[in-house]
């Protein structure tokens, strides 16, 4: 499901997890405030060590979108079921 920023921070507010899915050099140039970084292309095997609970809700952005809706597929896929596409991270920036 697509979000703005405003159900972002309403999603957060009830513990959701929010996943930078950008590289870790793009991560550590700027991310959202309380994101944690996870590679999209490592999130298959990594993200079950982070967020075991498959009905936590799971935020993911990147930079333009693209990532972020490859992460969400493959989170859903896995069994996820409260899966949310911020887009991209700059509908968010201050």
């Amino acid at each position: 499901e697509n979000i703005d920023c405003l159900n972002k921070n309403v999603l957060m507010g009830e513990g959701a997890v929010l996943i930078d899915v950008r590289s870790s050099m793009e991560y550590e140039q700027g991310h959202l405030n309380n994101s944690i970084n996870i590679d999209v292309d490592a999130i298959e095997s990594v993200i079950e060590s982070k967020v075991e609970d498959k009905n936590t809700k799971i935020i993911v952005y990147c930079r333009s979108g693209n990532r972020s809706a490859t992460a969400a597929q493959t989170l859903i896929n896995l069994g996820y079921k409260n899966v949310y596409d911020l887009g991209a991270m700059s509908s968010c920036s201050k």
